[in-house]
């Protein structure tokens, strides 16, 4: 019974330690995302989208050298969302006196890879909306920002290096 209690403890360890942190699905990716507007102005920066709850959260992107306001903004606020769903954020600026407007693929299911934002007039593509004239967007892109996986080789060095001290133990006491 001790030597079959002495094999199932370091078993049940090695599991906990690697199956623990990677044993479900993440269903908040983080997105990096860029713009150009129709009179310069851009906007880049990143947010989280939590696909199981449908809710935006970590926004943090800013728009540089945009003409209409007093030139840079920031749009850090979830309380700010005027409008989102899967396929489009609309979130005023944290002094709320600019709403930036993204429409991009649905993030309902993560992205792959990068993809174009749509472009067009106001509320058909994306805007930045500085009252009283919304810049089109012209340009941009929405990137899943990759996560980060468990140290693999570690792991795995880990497990090689108890079955080895196992192994050494075993025939020592033969």
């Amino acid at each position: 019974m001790p030597q079959k209690l002495f094999w199932i403890l370091p078993t049940i360890f090695l599991f906990g330690v690697m199956g623990a942190t990677g044993a479900h699905a993440d269903t908040i990716t983080t997105y990096s995302v860029s713009a150009t507007f129709s009179d310069g102005a851009t906007a880049s920066g990143t947010f989280s989208y939590d696909s199981d709850d449908s809710t935006y959260t970590a926004i943090d992107i800013a728009s540089v050298d945009v003409a209409n306001a007093a030139g840079n903004e920031q749009f850090t606020s979830t309380a700010n969302i005027v409008d989102a769903n899967s396929s489009l954020l609309y979130v005023s600026s944290d002094d709320e006196t600019v709403v930036l407007g993204l429409i991009f693929p649905s993030i309902a299911t993560p992205l792959t890879g990068p993809e174009d934002l749509l472009s067009g007039p106001c509320w058909e593509g994306g805007c930045l909306y500085v009252s009283p004239n919304p810049l089109q967007t012209t340009a941009g892109y929405i990137t899943p920002v990759a996560t980060p996986e468990p140290p693999t080789r570690a792991l795995l060095l880990t497990g090689i290096g108890l079955i080895g001290t196992l192994v050494m133990i075993r025939k020592r006491r033969a």
